[in-house]
């Protein structure tokens, strides 16, 4: 696997794709939405300010600023909740998605296949849209419409949790972790806070909610548990004492440290923690949409706003310039 290829990459994005490009899972993606946008041009205004470096910076905040122009302006409206209907708003969501700076990015930045896809969330009798970008080696991608086609049955046919488990596949997620996150939330249960309640221990909560420590003061000892390496992806909350989840994220931490530098990873897998629990912490006290729940750069770690910065700028700072 070369560095040098997803160099240009958020750094996010080029640690999450690492082990989809060494075989270790299927796919990965991001949502392009306000969440990921607003942290992009945080960290690049912030590495603007501290470096000096503005021309590179200012042309990423203007990729953002654009992207999320674009969004906002975006009227999408749906007569029902119906699959035509679905479909048409759908097709014009993709015609934006293609005129969208950022995600020609990271078509560009990705030596691999992208899928776009619209992705539709249904509450009551509305219906929410949002844009995710899905990451998938040469000749292993879905077709678009495949993805779109699973997600529109389950607005339709109120059947969330089973494009939730089709996603979970997609994303090469342990199958005994998809089945007990579907069977607690179909129960009322919230697998998010069952997921992260055994490494709980390790967050230093005053820390956290500083959010301008290091991520080794937020988890002081995470990795003295094997627990740790479950937390192989951004957005998975594996079921407690996976074996399956511990094994295959221990094969994912190995792989990566091959390419890059061990602490990189290591930080990566313990934001990966520490995203999750804040998010299970937020989802605890009330019940708000998994875009409001999820971090921004600058709300775990100084590491978290690093990891919204391109690769090769943040391979360039000194926690992590040493070769693999």
């Amino acid at each position: 696997m070369n560095r040098a290829a997803v160099a240009s990459l958020p750094t996010i994005i080029a640690l999450e794709t690492a082990s989809v490009r060494t075989g270790h899972r299927r796919g990965a993606s991001v949502p392009i939405d306000r969440s990921y946008l607003r942290s992009i041009e945080q960290a690049a205004r912030a590495y603007a300010s501290a470096s000096g470096d503005g021309g590179r910076s200012t042309e990423r905040i203007e990729t953002v600023t654009q992207s999320r122009l674009l969004l906002q302006t975006t009227e999408v409206s749906v007569d029902a909740v119906e699959r035509a209907s679905l479909r048409d708003a759908a097709d014009r969501i993709r015609e934006v998605a293609d005129r969208l700076p950022e995600v020609e990015l990271l078509r560009t930045a990705y030596p691999g296949e992208t899928v776009v896809v619209p992705e539709w969330l249904r509450y009551g009798r509305s219906v929410e849209w949002g844009l995710r970008v899905y990451f998938f080696r040469a000749g292993d991608a879905p077709a678009p419409e495949t993805i779109l086609d699973r997600n529109l049955d389950a607005v339709v046919e109120g059947t969330r949790a089973e494009f939730e488990r089709y996603q979970g596949s997609l994303h090469g997620y342990p199958d005994c972790c998809i089945e007990a996150f579907q069977e607690r939330a179909s129960a009322g249960d919230r697998p998010e806070a069952r997921s992260v309640a055994p490494l709980a221990d390790c967050v230093d909560e005053d820390t956290l909610q500083a959010g301008r420590n290091s991520i080794e003061e937020v988890l002081p000892g995470y990795f003295e548990s094997d627990r740790a390496y479950a937390y192989f992806a951004r957005e998975f909350f594996p079921e407690p004492d996976c074996r399956s989840a511990r094994e295959r994220g221990r094969a994912v931490f190995d792989a990566m440290t091959r390419h890059f530098d061990t602490t990189l990873v290591e930080d990566f897998f313990r934001l990966n923690y520490a995203s999750c629990y804040a998010e299970a912490t937020t989802l605890s006290t009330a019940s708000v949409a998994a875009s409001a729940t999820r971090p921004g750069a600058s709300d775990l770690a100084l590491e978290h706003q690093l990891c919204y910065l391109p690769l090769a700028t943040t391979l360039s700072m000194p926690r992590y310039d040493s070769e693999p």
